[in-house]
């Protein structure tokens, strides 16, 4: 499809962090918000987005301290044993993954294939998903970079035209404030940026020099635009267009209504209408926008769990690690209850097993590793 060098441009790394951390929950986070925190939910998500932030800055720590991607494989093979950490990192992907796929059966079942059963919707996703991955990291990068436009153009079209309908006093906090629930709101947002992770696989993929020849001497160029930086963006961009999605949904439908049903942003297409009758609806605009995003998400799941295992498998059974891990997270994807029960159990796994597991390891590998390099410069 494309040519493979095993590269990707920063603004490639941009693009495809900003889909991957906004594609998952983009439109169900307004009802989730709404349901754990109501009418003061505007807070417990400015304080989760501030908490995403600090997650993203452990994780450029954890690069910038190991000094690359595959040191910190390496370091976390050394502290857990390389069998222990597969298998968590490729468990890990393939739950995720499974709740991903979930949500484009149930999105697409309720909306442009009403009645179709769950395999026949997913068959096809899996299989476009899978070309991409098998294709190699540049052709992922370079088909999210071109699917980026598809993506947030019509979204900004559709809020702009949303603007006139809004009733700005459902965005005014009112009612109790219950910490509990602000944190655990709050823990629900930070949750939704998990997808993050993924920044340790991507920055090994590129240098953040340029290098110029002068002559028959090389030049190493420093660039302005580091792996920090971009990620900064990516991150900045999804969260404004996290909290105007959330504002907009709440000023269209309030916030009793928003919290009726998970699907609820995916109304705002309805509400906005073009000039002159030219599109009547627009839903199928957002339908759309919130494919290309999980297609983003999963195929990021799936690329990086071949990765994982061919550290252990040849690369030449790349087709065979695709099989395992489409086949594992599928089966459980129509094993898993309707929607609205897979969420609530998906984040409970998230907040308790999860996302402790994502933290843990790189810290322990870092301190741990450190001892250890320490004991042995000491007998030396």
């Amino acid at each position: 499809m494309f040519a493979e060098n095993k590269k990707l441009s920063l603004k490639q790394f941009e693009r495809m962090f900003l889909i991957e951390i906004f594609g998952t929950f983009s439109l169900t986070m307004p009802t989730l918000v709404t349901r754990g925190f109501g009418y003061n939910g505007i807070y417990a998500f400015l304080f989760g987005i501030l908490l995403a932030g600090i997650y993203l800055l452990f994780l450029l720590g954890v690069r910038r301290r190991l000094k690359g991607t595959s040191l910190y494989f390496e370091r976390s093979f050394h502290v857990f044993g390389k069998r222990t950490i597969l298998f968590l990192y490729f468990i890990r992907f393939v739950v995720k993954n499974a709740y991903t796929m979930l949500l484009f059966v149930s999105l697409i079942g309720d909306t442009i294939l009403k009645g179709q059963g769950n395999l026949r919707i997913l068959i096809p996703f899996i299989v476009i998903c899978a070309y991409v991955a098998y294709q190699g990291i540049e052709t992922r990068g370079r088909v999210l970079e071109v699917l980026y436009f598809f993506i947030f153009v019509p979204l900004i079209f559709v809020i702009l035209l949303s603007i006139p309908e809004l009733s700005y006093a459902e965005w005014i906090p009112k009612g109790a404030f219950h910490g509990k629930e602000f944190l655990k709101t709050s823990y629900i947002v930070l949750l939704s940026y998990s997808p993050m992770e993924f920044l340790l696989f991507e920055s090994g993929y590129f240098e953040e020099v340029e290098r110029k020849e002068i002559g028959r001497q090389e030049e190493v160029i420093t660039k302005k635009n580091t792996i920090a930086k971009m990620a900064g963006k990516g991150f900045i961009r999804a969260s404004f267009f996290h909290i105007v999605i959330f504002l907009v949904t709440i000023g269209l439908f309030g916030v009793t209504l928003t919290k009726d049903s998970l699907w609820s942003a995916l109304a705002m297409m309805e509400t906005a209408k073009l000039p002159a009758d030219f599109i009547s609806r627009l839903d199928i605009l957002l339908i759309a926008f919130w494919i290309f995003s999980l297609f983003g998400v999963t195929s990021g799941y799936s690329t990086y769990s071949m990765w994982l295992l061919k550290d252990v498998w040849k690369e030449k059974r790349k087709g065979v690690m695709l099989a395992i891990f489409f086949s594992l997270s599928g089966i459980l994807t129509l094993l898993l209850p309707d929607i609205e029960t897979s969420t609530a159990l998906y984040f409970r796994y998230l907040g308790v097993i999860d996302f402790p597991i994502a933290i843990i390891i790189p810290l322990l590998s870092i301190i741990f590793y450190k001892r250890k390099y320490r004991e042995r410069s000491i007998e030396v």
